[in-house]
């Protein structure tokens, strides 16, 4: 990469574009460019110098100043660069776009290298906000996640509205994806701090295009009783999953960044579901944990080896347990059907015990859980697993019942059985205290 980017971008490029992201600011304040610059422009450009100072104008004007950054031509080249830079914020969502999608190496390459020119910060972010985004695009991804997490912990929501400007500028759709789901993991219905966070959202994130910002911005209108903006949330989701950010899903070399593409889809899809539920439209909301589902179920039948395949199994329950929890039981009939006769696995099963008492099926709950335990029989570590996550679900007999089954059993292991001791003794102290 070092030796293509050498070909590509000539030294006097690197220092013009630094230079002019250090004074695009006092530039913009001047709303005019140094004599120098506007007459570079307009002699290279006079095309484009007449295009009027318009949104659309504006919109043609980058598009053809980021095609003339691969120009064959040194000084319309650097003519071009120069107008971006001093065009600045306004410019970053063009110049994002052809980092990201330009088929052209030496105009992906220029133009990355202009949004890395512009700074992060403002000059009204706290100080510690600042001291955080130091040398943020010089870190490697998991380093610029912790300072995600971070800035959304900052007192006073300070780290909120740069942290959503994060999701406009960062250099990789992963880490925009993953910026924009911190943010959306934060929505409640009728929550006062989410009510709170909304404008520095949408000032951090300004006009940004991406998808993942899109579904941010629709999320932060979102009204439950206005069917407008229920329209723009279902565009929203379905330009998101549609989009080539989306689609690299499951398809990436690097463990980690499939990893982070998968957690973040799944978390835009439950916060579309969850809101469907926020506007009483309880049918979609259904159809569209099930979809979820179907992902989940997808992953347990491609797994490839028995670590995948348990893996799966675990993102499925708990993805099961979710839609329990947002009082839409009837999602786990479909995994049921599908395949309840497939899989004998024990927490699928109680989930499913656990959503027929949700609905009022008591007499197959309790079916489901008798065949459970009795499948488990001679199962200590089953058993123990089994009791831990029931008892986290607040199935409290079920619980008692498998926590007992690995401690009446003589057959037990030594450190099954003092596992067990150890979380029932716990488990009957809280049931205790909370009684």
């Amino acid at each position: 990469m070092a030796s293509i980017y050498k070909q590509c971008v000539s030294p006097i490029v690197i220092l013009t574009v630094i230079v002019s992201a250090t004074h695009a600011s006092a530039d913009r304040e001047e709303n005019t460019a140094s004599p120098v610059v506007v007459r570079s422009f307009e002699e290279n450009f006079p095309e484009a110098s007449r295009i009027p100072e318009s949104a659309e104008g504006l919109d043609v004007r980058l598009t053809h100043l980021i095609d003339s950054l691969g120009d064959s031509d040194y000084s319309r080249r650097e003519a071009a660069a120069k107008e971006l830079g001093r065009i600045g914020p306004a410019a970053v969502d063009a110049l994002l776009t052809a980092a990201d999608t330009h088929r052209d190496i030496e105009i992906k390459l220029r133009a990355q290298w202009l949004v890395d020119a512009m700074p992060l910060s403002l000059q009204t972010d706290s100080q510690e906000t600042v001291a955080l985004l130091e040398g943020y695009k010089r870190k490697n991804l998991p380093e610029r996640l912790k300072v995600m997490h971070h800035l959304l912990r900052l007192e006073d929501d300070k780290g909120v509205e740069p942290l959503a400007r994060i999701v406009r500028l960062e250099r990789s759709p992963v880490g925009s994806r993953v910026a924009a789901a911190i943010l959306v993991r934060e929505w409640r219905a009728n929550d006062v701090y989410w009510e709170a966070i909304r404008e520095p959202i949408l000032a951090g994130i300004g006009s940004s295009d991406r998808p993942s910002a899109k579904f941010l911005r629709t999320l932060v209108l979102f009204s439950p009783k206005d069917s407008a903006s229920l329209t723009d949330l279902e565009a929203a989701i379905k330009h998101l999953h549609s989009s080539d950010e989306d689609a690299s899903i499951g398809l990436s070399t690097d463990d980690e960044t499939g990893s982070l593409e998968l957690t973040t889809s799944r978390i835009f899809s439950r916060c579309y579901c969850e809101l469907l539920l926020a506007a009483n439209r309880h049918a979609d909301a259904i159809l569209a944990a099930t979809t979820i589902l179907d992902e989940c179920i997808l992953r347990w039948k491609e797994a490839a080896d028995d670590n995948s395949r348990e893996s799966a199994m675990g993102s499925l329950v708990s993805m099961l347990a979710w839609t329990i929890e947002q009082n839409i039981p009837e999602a786990s009939d479909h995994v049921e059907r599908l395949i309840g006769n497939r899989t004998s696995d024990a927490h699928l099963h109680y989930a499913f015990a656990r959503a027929a008492m949700q609905r009022g099926d008591k007499t197959k709950a309790e079916q489901i859980a008798r065949t459970v335990l009795a499948n488990n029989q001679d199962q200590p570590v089953e058993h123990l697993q089994s009791a831990i996550l029931l008892a986290r679900w607040g199935c409290v007999e079920w619980a008692r019942n498998e926590y007992t089954a690995v401690i009446s059993n003589a057959a037990t292991p030594a450190p099954q059985f003092v596992l067990a001791s150890i979380f029932f003794s716990e488990f009957l102290h809280d049931r205790q205290s909370d009684g």
